[in-house]
C-alpha cells in the first residue's frame, strides 16, 4: 500500500501546485488529484509543468477524481 494524499483534504483554496509541494516534503508516495484543483493549475501552467512538479516531488498520481 502507499500512502497518497487525496487534494481536496486540502480545500479548494489551495493551488495544486503548492499541495504537490507539501506532499513531496511530508513523502507521500502518490496524490489523488481533484478536477477542480487540475483545471485551476492547468490555467496557471501547463501540463508539463504539473508533470515535472510531481516528478520533483517523487509523486505518482494516484487518481483524477472528477465529481464536484
Amino acid at each position: 500500500m502507499k500512502p497518497c494524499f487525496n487534494t481536496i483534504t486540502a480545500g479548494r483554496e489551495k493551488p495544486l501546485e503548492e499541495i504537490i509541494s507539501a506532499c513531496g516534503v511530508t513523502r507521500f508516495a502518490g496524490i489523488e488529484i481533484d478536477l477542480n484543483h487540475l483545471d485551476a493549475a492547468v490555467k496557471r501552467s501547463s501540463w508539463n509543468d504539473i508533470k515535472s512538479r510531481l516528478a520533483d516531488s517523487n509523486l505518482q498520481p494516484a487518481s483524477i477524481m472528477a465529481f464536484d
